[in-house]
């Protein structure tokens, strides 16, 4: 380890708000370097919205569904010092996903041959497959760029953000160009002309909570990576990866507080953080305070007043779901470990999520069965069914909303009797845990307004123009997580976290070139 680092952490005290996994993560990193780490966690165990419910031997993913960008993990994991493989274990799994339209079905497979078939039985044009690779060669050129410029690197001056487009501008025009001019629908209609084919390899947008319509092509490398890479996922759930993260960081020395809420950060006359108030009322005093909870919410809520914290809640935000655990009495015939269910008007569906911020008034459906992957995750013969529905962002907070859940949950349940072909599903749920809301997902884990993953990941939202690392209004302050820079979801949040180690080192060195 290198000794110039330990010494510059020394004994300074690192308060963390929050134990996600953007809180673990870093903790690990800077108990590496020496500084002493304490992550308060509100909730009884760690991982924020990446983590479980389970009931009567049945296991719901709560969160984070997908195992995406398998070399990020790894990557984070080796930064730790440790091998992924010693701590999870990945189940590649042959299934795919199935997307039901209103009146016919996509199956999805990582065998391009398989796909294009699939794809020229809707479309037929006779050079799907020709069609499909140069997609995905776009797509793959795009995720590299991608991966170097958005996903492992943040951007704290316009400065930074220039020069990055000047030494783009030639070597990365057309992708540059194809981001600013083409959504993800559009950039997949130039290679497709049917609905359906274009709505089965942009019904990705749901994960980062976009529009294919208004978001951009960048995300179009989601299709491709699911295409070529297949379906993974983690023995025992998403939450073993927290669970690794933790052990990391307590191997590490860093102290985990459950069940402790932060009330206040404490800002003094020079407007600098010296601590945190808990929900008890006791005083924590600290060096630095990190927050690893929602930015928009820790901006109102946790900091003094100030002009950006109400800028920030005007700002997009990801939609919000509400989300069902149901523990069924046998395995549901018809149903893959990935169903995804689109409405006849696509596009309506957007509108309603993301222009009218309501419950659609045909919603889509997404449905995982953790254990058709990990079958230890639901008692032998059955099915564990976690059933998200994407809404607008503040739908749970205008009042009866119990009403809006339960005419929700009759519209999926008929829905799936229709397409499923199954008489009576309710009866079928012998465990029904209750749902997550905008409600719920606001009291449990602070995000602001219900949403799932905080800020858009519109273009107006990427790289410089996400919020900083850095608090700009206090001193000692510093974000990781889904709103700042990179982005949202597990893995960028992992990339979040390892980026701001090197700023509050490089912020504590000038600190110390000041007073010496």
């Amino acid at each position: 380890m290198n000794i110039k680092s330990r010494r510059l952490g020394g004994s300074k005290k690192v308060t963390i708000i929050g134990g996600g996994v953007g809180g673990l993560t870093l903790g690990a990193k800077l108990a590496q370097k020496d500084f002493d780490v304490t992550i308060y966690e509100k909730n009884s165990d760690c991982g924020g919205r990446c983590s479980r419910v389970h009931q009567d031997g049945y296991a719901f993913e709560q969160g984070a569904i997908l195992y995406l960008f398998d070399d990020i993990y790894k990557r984070t994991f080796r930064e730790l010092g440790e091998s992924m493989d010693d701590h999870v274990k990945l189940i590649e799994h042959e299934d795919h996903h199935q997307v039901f339209f209103e009146n016919d079905k996509f199956e999805y497979s990582n065998d391009r041959t398989r796909l294009a078939q699939e794809i020229e039985r809707i479309e037929p044009c006779g050079n799907a497959r020709e069609k499909l690779d140069n997609f995905c060669n776009e797509c793959k050129c795009i995720e590299k760029f991608v991966t170097e410029n958005v996903f492992y690197r943040t951007y704290d001056t316009i400065w930074q953000m220039l020069w990055f487009c000047i030494a783009n501008l030639i070597t990365n025009i057309k992708i540059l160009w194809t981001a600013l001019m083409y959504s993800m629908h559009s950039s997949v209609n130039r290679y497709f002309k049917n609905d359906l084919v274009c709505q089965a390899l942009t019904l990705q947008s749901l994960y980062f909570g976009i529009s294919p319509y208004t978001g951009s092509s960048l995300f179009s490398i989601l299709v491709a990576y699911e295409i070529a890479s297949g379906l993974k996922y983690p023995q025992k759930g998403m939450v073993s990866i927290v669970d690794a993260l933790e052990a990391i960081a307590i191997k590490n020395g860093v102290k985990i507080q459950k069940n402790k809420g932060v009330d206040k950060i404490l800002i003094d006359r020079s407007n600098k953080a010296t601590g945190v108030k808990l929900d008890d009322g006791t005083i924590v005093s600290c060096d630095i305070v990190v927050s690893n909870a929602d930015l928009t919410y820790t901006y109102n809520a946790l900091l003094p007043p100030t002009k950006y914290a109400v800028e920030l809640t005007k700002k997009d935000h990801v939609p919000s779901t509400i989300t069902f655990f149901w523990g069924m009495d046998s395995r549901i015939k018809g149903l893959k470990s990935h169903n995804i269910f689109i409405p006849s008007d696509y596009r309506k569906l957007f509108e309603d999520i993301h222009d009218k911020k309501t419950i659609p008034d045909d919603p889509s459906i997404f449905i995982h069965i953790a254990n058709r992957m990990d079958p230890d995750l639901a008692p032998d013969g059955k099915d564990a069914l976690t059933v998200i529905v994407p809404i607008g962002e503040m739908a749970g907070l205008r009042g009866g909303f119990e009403k809006k859940v339960e005419k929700v949950k009759k519209k999926v349940i008929a829905k799936l009797e229709h397409k499923l072909g199954i008489k009576d599903f309710a009866s079928k749920i012998v465990t029904d845990i209750q749902p997550e809301t905008p409600d719920s997902w606001q009291n449990k884990f602070n995000c602001w307004g219900g949403t799932i993953l905080g800020i858009s990941h519109s273009l107006t939202n990427l790289l410089y123009f996400r919020p900083q690392q850095r608090c700009s209004e206090f001193s000692n302050v510093y974000f990781v997580g889904a709103s700042t820079q990179p982005g949202a979801g597990v893995p960028l949040v992992m990339c979040s976290a390892l980026s701001l180690v090197p700023k509050i080192e490089a912020d504590l060195a000038k600190s110390k070139l000041r007073f010496q």
